[in-house]
């Protein structure tokens, strides 16, 4: 498997971030319910609002990342 895409498939850099973001997204689904319906000590919540903003800049940064590979 190449690391680079070509015209007929996408290299396993490409599907790598793909699937890496994929994970990344539902456990901040998953980050973002705790935190909202299953936490009601507020110190734990803001906690966890820290935890997810840092995953969500960590996202954005792959997103960019990725973005970037496919121009």
């Amino acid at each position: 498997m190449r690391l680079a895409n070509s015209e007929r498939s996408w290299g396993w850099g490409a599907r790598a971030l793909h699937w890496i973001m994929a994970v990344l997204i539902l456990f901040q689904l998953a980050l973002g319910l705790r935190m909202t319906v299953f936490t009601e000590d507020l110190l734990a919540r803001f906690e966890l609002t820290q935890v997810h903003k840092s995953w969500g800049s960590v996202i954005f940064a792959l997103a960019l990342l990725r973005l970037g590979w496919r121009i």
